[in-house]
């Protein structure tokens, strides 16, 4: 159970609220969580309640035990009807993404974008 003070809760990331939902779907617990991350379990539940950020690092280390790279929980929620070569379809997904979600899109469009440059030269 989560304990927070009305005035301190935050909103949770949506990194966490795909690592819950993962958890679910694969019946891991958070004990099980901090046994395969070494994260201890209070700092587990901490962040999965909102009241902790995990770091770079902390994050990194879930992606490893979980078999996930941190972009998978920006398509996770992704509908299953969309069509890539709707433009309006994409603009209105791309509008109804959050600030972090956003970045990251953009970090993988100059990602990729790079990439295909030196596989060009």
């Amino acid at each position: 159970m989560c304990h927070t003070y009305a005035m301190s809760k935050k909103p949770i990331h949506p990194f966490v609220i795909y690592i819950k939902r993962l958890l679910i779907e694969r019946g891991i617990s958070y004990s099980d969580l901090s046994e395969m991350t070494g994260i201890g379990l209070g700092t587990i539940k901490h962040i999965m309640c909102g009241n902790q950020c995990m770091t770079l690092s902390m994050r990194d280390t879930l992606c490893y035990a979980l078999n996930i790279k941190p972009l998978d929980a920006l398509l996770y929620d992704m509908p299953d009807n969309l069509d890539p070569a709707n433009p309006a379809a994409l603009a209105r997904l791309i509008s109804e993404l959050n600030k972090e979600q956003r970045y990251a899109l953009a970090g993988l469009i100059l990602t990729m974008a790079d990439a295909n440059m030196h596989q060009s030269n």
